[in-house]
């Protein structure tokens, strides 16, 4: 989960996004993965399972895959 977070936190002001990560009795562990404000958010990643782990692993690698079509890199222009 540390990789989802740094990556996260590394772009998040960049391209206005946001990150939620719950917990629920009933739908397990959940991640959303949202761009702009509020009021005109876009989710971009959205999905549940009983696994953290597995879930933390497809959110972040939905984010590098974004961030490339996006941005030209995940590690690009951070240094």
């Amino acid at each position: 989960m540390s990789e989802l977070i740094e990556m996260f936190n590394r772009w998040k002001h960049e391209f206005a996004l946001r990150l939620n990560i719950d917990y629920r009795n009933v739908t397990d562990w959940s991640i959303v993965i949202s761009q702009g404000k509020f009021s005109e958010q876009k989710v971009l990643f959205e999905e549940q399972d009983i696994d953290l782990n597995i879930l933390t692993a497809k959110a972040y690698i939905f984010l590098t895959d974004w961030l490339s079509e996006n941005n030209g890199g995940y590690w690009e222009g951070t240094e």
